[in-house]
């Protein structure tokens, strides 16, 4: 018996360490040596990293927390000194940091504007920002929230390199969102669910790649929300309601989650919660967002929920539908729309939850994520980082499968506006609505629903 536990140990090891050699391998590859067109060979890279992050996470028990703690850190380390090889956003970070440092509102100018104006001082590194920030990002207006900025500042204010301020900034994001896994396991334990499934989340690639690699505030967002949770099962609900507030000042998509709270709180309570999280992010909101400057800052969120258009659903459905009925340009029509449609079904999905137990509270946080996503004209891979930290707290899956094959989006900067986006796109989401639909009929709202249906 000891002969076969030391064979199956002995396995485990050589397995564990080959897991270990193909991850780093993808991360090395995707984040130092690849650029954004180079679609086929970039998902060869991440099916390897996500192939190896599934092995290793069903060898969880042979590890111990500890253990996969030393990894998630190794394998986020790994894109430490990396240039964003996916995502140019990294730039304007950095570009908006400058502007605050420099006495200028983030808000008062587009950088086309700055840079025509010549009241700009456009020194070598404001020269290589401006190089680097897209075209669609050199005409608006900034659309970062209060704490987004603070972050931008750091690096602004130690230094005048695109290396270093980079470095800096992920060094404090991967700060921040080393606590939000933290806080996600010291939840997960409260609410006796296994400790190691906070892995799911913090080893998967999606993450390590769009959080750490490419920068993008999703995981400082949900980092924030996830302590937000943490306070909120220890019955603390006014240090929840702050840091709930701190989460809608990186990405303003929390507020569709307040509804949901009710169930959990109760009425007095909520309505508490409601005016501590309201009038503390409006407060913060405040800081950059004065009234001379809410103008610009609402016409580039418009221009985001009426103009963009990527990796859509419903919303690229819908055109395809429509296209030959409507006379006027569809996105301004069919945009708006589905936003209304996803807040009614939201909306109602939180009066549906007041029926529930309060232990349902995080199926609701992941499906009202998911059916904004649904609805939204615009999902880049990092956006899926919030409902798969959800998913976690729940027993549903399908996240793991979407985190996965959200990568076909990228074949957009390889293959542009051909039919083959289309027909990878369609793979995308004809997978995931099955994957959605097969679990929610065998564990949720779908299973309540055909219960109560009348029987032959």
């Amino acid at each position: 018996m000891k002969k076969l536990d030391l064979m199956w140990q002995s396995k485990t090891i050589i397995l564990t360490a080959i897991l270990v050699f193909l991850s780093a391998a993808g991360y090395v590859l995707l984040g130092y040596f690849t650029t954004q067109e180079n679609f086929f060979v970039n998902f060869a890279f991440y099916s390897i990293t996500f192939g190896a992050f599934i092995g290793l996470y069903l060898l969880r028990d042979s590890f111990s927390s500890k253990t996969l703690w030393k990894l998630t850190l190794f394998m986020h380390g790994i894109l430490l000194c990396s240039i964003p090889t996916l995502s140019p956003d990294v730039y304007r970070f950095l570009w908006d940091g400058e502007l605050i440092v420099k006495g200028i509102h983030p808000y008062a100018f587009t950088p086309n504007e700055l840079v025509n104006s010549g009241n700009l001082e456009m020194t070598p590194y404001m020269s290589q920002l401006y190089a680097s920030i897209t075209d669609l990002s050199r005409v608006n207006y900034s659309v970062y929230p209060t704490l987004n900025q603070f972050y931008f500042v750091i690096p602004a204010v130690l230094t005048e390199s695109v290396f270093s301020g980079i470095l800096v900034m992920r060094i404090i994001m991967l700060l921040t969102l080393i606590i939000g896994i933290y806080f996600i396991q010291k939840t997960l334990e409260e609410l006796l669910i296994p400790e190691k499934q906070v892995f799911l989340f913090a080893l998967n690639p999606l993450l390590i790649i769009e959080a750490t690699g490419n920068l993008h505030f999703e995981g400082v967002m949900f980092s924030l929300f996830a302590i937000a949770i943490y306070f909120m099962v220890r019955e603390k609900w006014w240090i929840s309601a702050l840091f709930v507030a701190l989460a809608i000042n990186v990405k303003l998509t929390p507020l569709l989650l307040l509804p949901f709270f009710l169930n959990y709180l109760g009425w007095k309570k909520s309505m508490l919660f409601y005016l501590t999280t309201l009038s503390s992010s409006a407060l913060l909101l405040m800081v950059f967002l004065w009234p001379s400057m809410t103008a610009n800052f609402l016409q580039s969120v418009e221009l985001y929920f009426n103009n963009f258009e990527f990796n859509s659903s419903f919303y690229r459905f819908s055109t395809y539908l429509f296209r030959p009925i409507l006379i006027y340009d569809i996105a301004f029509i069919i945009g708006p729309l589905l936003s209304k449609i996803a807040l009614i079904v939201i909306l109602l999905l939180a009066i549906y939850s007041l029926k529930k137990g309060r232990e349902s509270l995080f199926t609701f946080f992941l499906t009202g994520y998911v059916v904004y996503l649904f609805f939204s004209t615009t999902i880049h891979p990092w956006y899926l980082i919030i409902p798969l930290g959800f998913c976690v707290y729940t027993r549903y899956n399908f996240m793991i499968y979407w985190s996965f094959i959200v990568f076909l989006s990228y074949s957009f900067y390889a293959l542009g506006n051909s039919k083959w986006v289309d027909v990878l796109v369609a793979i995308e989401y004809i997978g995931l609505l099955m994957f959605v639909l097969l679990e929610y009929k065998k564990r949720g709202p779908i299973k309540d629903l055909l219960a109560r249906l009348p029987r032959p």
